[in-house]
């Protein structure tokens, strides 16, 4: 069989073909063609070399840049196939070129040629007439017929297509006034959007998932990964948008002068009361006053603000049934903890929806977000919260939790967090499904003033950096992360620099947290310190109990070292008495990095940085720990 390359050197080509395959081949392959009939750009079908799948080919009379053909065979494959425009892409992948640029090594994509020896004398690989789908009887008479498409009409319609943003003609709104239903969600009906707003919806609501290209370009698997963030859903003729984007959709309206109503139809219940005893600092009063102020919006403050308590009062002076959604166990346990001490609730009052248990309380809930997003009957709870309160929300982004969001109906809702910077730069995600940053609390030395003395600016800031001597003998590669974890994990000589700094602190009668990613890690550093320091090893293994007693240990004051998982401790976990972090295995993200420093209080803030300089993966990764520590004030030793 005969395959063919489709691009010339300049990325220009003679010729596209769309591939269809399955039941639909042909009837799909028919829509298209009469869709590009009406453009006026000829297309023609072919029976593939199985028999059972379609190719439609348009020829062209120069060649024509692939980056524009693609444009116009995706936009009318999209009008063919019915799919939506509120997509940022159209979702077939089955086009020759396959690519809008190629590198010049190797042919790209190949598509088996027509008229092909055996399979034509057996009607396959022919031209079909596109009304009856036979083949025709003269092949060769058929091709001399073909009809090439001019630069000038491609042209044309690639014009119209960029200048409309879609071929998909929408109804002007000039005689209507467009309703915006406030709910879970905006709803909007689609029939009455101008195609400018379309556009400018399908463009800010969809945007590249980076995690997506990142397993790409490693070669990874990206099965069930999003390549693009659709934040869009369709119902029937309404169209449904995160309500965290109604400030940006409602002044791109009053831009355009595109008149509209907007029906808040978000759940408020009779107002219950809560009995507070909290007291605000300045700071936090000021933090409570300005989310007083707006319905829905994110509230960054560092690790030791007192997120939790200004939740609660928030929580207080909202006076709605509210639902406390968190992710992982021992910050739900922390919220259940805070709520029966500042608000006076009792235990067997308070709701829960977690692994074991499935009740709503009266005033308040704490809800596990795994447990919420497992739960078949989501939407029969959409209206029993007038507040929600989202903990560590810098987590929404993860599809389940998106969907959480996405289907209570309450009036107000509010993210806390310490940092909402994803790893991915998704961030963007938080504020479309919560709202904007209503304010960011900050303990940076030069942004300690815009908050009115959050924390002292005579904080002593300091990394002490350990010049390691590992090295591997293979290229670091996303695929063998695994392996370069376990050589960091069992080095003999780095771990005697962790274990030297680790004995010296706790001579010096230091409270000092070790963080690792792994728990090996931990067993073998704590191994070494048996019978010289009293330690706790706290790791995702421990059953309930287990570390229920370790942190009552912890809360007692009871210890020298704990060992601990940096996901386990980065977050939400209160410990006063830790005066240094040693940061015993490298990472790189500035989310992570600042959650665990967050974890020191007092007056001095002092971490213990490992610099693996002959690993070239390593040191790219201190790098980037040594740029967040200038940002942030540290003097580095």
């Amino acid at each position: 069989f005969f395959h063919a390359g489709s691009k010339l050197e300049n990325n220009s080509s003679y010729f596209i073909a769309a591939d269809f395959d399955g039941d639909n081949a042909f009837v799909e392959g028919q829509k298209l063609i009469q869709i590009c009939k009406e453009l006026n750009l000829s297309a023609y079908l072919e029976k593939s070399r199985s028999g059972n799948g379609a190719h439609v080919w348009l020829f062209f009379e120069e060649a024509y840049p692939a980056v524009r053909s693609r444009i116009i065979l995706l936009e009318c494959v999209r009008r063919a196939l019915n799919l939506s425009a509120f997509d940022k892409e159209v979702s077939f992948d089955r086009l020759f070129p396959n690519q809008d640029t190629q590198s010049g090594k190797g042919f790209g994509n190949l598509i088996a040629l027509p008229l092909q020896g055996l399979s034509a004398v057996q009607e396959k690989t022919v031209f079909l007439d596109t009304n009856t789908l036979t083949p025709y009887k003269d092949q060769w008479n058929f091709l001399g017929q073909i009809q090439k498409i001019s630069t000038k009409t491609l042209d044309t319609v690639f014009t119209k297509i960029t200048n409309d943003g879609n071929i998909i003609e929408a109804p002007s709104n000039k005689d209507n006034k467009l309703i915006l239903k406030l709910k879970n969600g905006i709803l909007v009906s689609k029939t009455l959007l101008d195609k400018a707003t379309i556009n400018f919806i399908r463009e800010e609501l969809n945007f590249p998932n980076l995690d997506y290209w990142l397993k790409k370009r490693l070669g990874k698997s990206v099965y069930q990964t999003e390549k693009f963030f659709k934040l869009i859903e369709e119902d029937g003729e309404n169209v449904i948008l995160p309500r965290g984007f109604l400030i940006k959709l409602t002044d791109h309206l009053r831009s355009r002068g595109i008149p509209f109503n907007l029906q808040d139809e978000r759940t408020l219940l009779p107002e219950v009361n809560f009995s507070s005893v909290i007291e605000l600092r300045p700071e936090q009063e000021k933090v409570v006053g300005l989310a007083m102020e707006t319905e829905q919006g994110v509230i960054v403050a560092p690790p030791g603000s007192g997120k939790t308590i200004m939740g609660l009062e928030l929580i207080a002076r909202r006076s709605q049934p509210t639902l406390i959604l968190t992710h992982r166990r021992q910050i739900a346990n922390q919220w259940i903890e805070r709520i029966q001490t500042f608000l006076n609730i009792p235990k067997a009052h308070i709701g829960r929806i977690d692994g074991v248990k499935k009740t709503v309380g009266e005033k308040i809930t704490v809800a596990m977000l795994q447990s919420l997003s497992r739960q078949e009957d989501l939407k029969d709870w959409k209206d029993k919260f007038g507040t929600v309160i989202v903990d560590e929300c810098h987590h929404i982004p993860a599809k389940t939790f998106r969907e959480i969001v996405a289907n209570i109906n309450a009036k107000y809702w509010y993210g806390l967090t310490a940092t909402p910077k994803r790893k991915h730069n998704d961030e963007k995600l938080i504020y479309l499904f919560i709202g904007d940053v209503i304010i960011e609390l900050s303990d940076k030395p030069e942004k300690q003033n815009e908050t009115e003395g959050f924390e002292d600016t005579k904080i002593d800031r300091r990394v002490i950096v350990r010049e390691t001597e590992i090295e591997v003998p293979f290229s670091f590669t996303a695929d063998n992360y695994q392996i370069l974890a376990r050589i960091v994990s069992f080095d003999q000589s780095r771990n005697k620099l962790i274990l030297d700094d680790i004995k010296k602190l706790a001579t010096e009668n230091q409270k000092i947290l070790v963080l690792s990613e792994r728990k090996e890690h931990l067993e073998v550093l704590n191994m070494c310190l048996k019978g010289v320091c009293e330690t706790i090893v706290i790791t995702g293994d421990d059953s309930t109990s287990a570390r229920k007693t370790k942190f009552a240990q912890i809360e007692s004051g009871h210890y020298q070292v704990i060992l601990a998982t940096g996901q386990l401790f980065g977050e939400g976990i209160d410990i006063p008495d830790i005066q240094t972090i040693v940061l015993a295995f490298p990472l790189a993200f500035e989310g992570k990095l600042s959650q665990y420093i967050g974890r020191i209080r007092g007056q001095q803030k002092m971490v213990y940085d490992y610099h693996d300089a002959k690993t070239k993966f390593l040191d790219q990764q201190f790098k980037k720990r040594k740029k967040f520590y200038k940002e942030n004030g540290f003097k580095i030793n």
